[in-house]
């Protein structure tokens, strides 16, 4: 599987990474960059414009079962800057977006999550993401699991396999990323 790594800086707590998967029998590694940098351009309405991202250049090639770096492909980085100018809201108040593969393993689903780091005072109502935020993320979701050059999978590490994502939905709360280490 491909993994693509989104780097995030500007505002205070980044830099910020975020990582997704794809299937390598769906897609170059460039169009898999191609559809992470899609999806994060869908959703730079919503971050604030002090945040700039980038995708990494060396996309790694992973083995879905042990995890280890099996090869790099060098690619053209994705990149942006966030469109909203205003009052950036806390670190702790990231969008969500909840990814399910309706595969289980054990009796549990494979699932995933993406954080969307950098939000304005502009997607918050009263403590949680205006409507047009959440509509923007899901047409996002849409667009990167339809994305006809590409195939997006969450990893399972503990079960050593990586799934296709069938559908992705943002959560109506604002979430947090907190490490172990926290």
């Amino acid at each position: 599987m491909f993994r693509v790594r989104t780097t995030f800086n500007g505002l205070q707590g980044a830099p910020w990474l975020s990582t997704m998967h794809f299937d390598e029998a769906g897609g170059t590694a460039q169009q898999c960059v191609n559809a992470v940098g899609t999806f994060w351009a869908a959703v730079d309405a919503f971050i604030d414009s002090e945040v700039d991202w980038e995708t990494e250049v060396d996309v790694e090639q992973v083995n879905p079962v042990n995890g280890q770096v099996t090869g790099l492909v060098s690619t053209t980085r994705a990149n942006a800057t966030g469109g909203v100018t205003g009052e950036a809201l806390p670190v702790a108040s990231q969008g969500l977006m909840r990814w399910r593969t309706g595969v289980f393993v054990a009796g549990r689903e494979i699932r995933g999550r993406t954080f969307i780091p950098g939000l304005t005072e502009l997607a918050n109502d009263n403590g949680r993401p205006v409507a047009a935020a959440i509509s923007g993320f899901n047409s996002a979701a849409i667009g990167l699991i339809t994305d006809a050059n590409s195939v997006f999978q969450i990893w399972s590490k503990a079960n050593g396999q990586a799934q296709n994502v069938s559908a992705g939905s943002a959560w109506s709360e604002f979430a947090i990323l907190r490490s172990r280490r926290d």
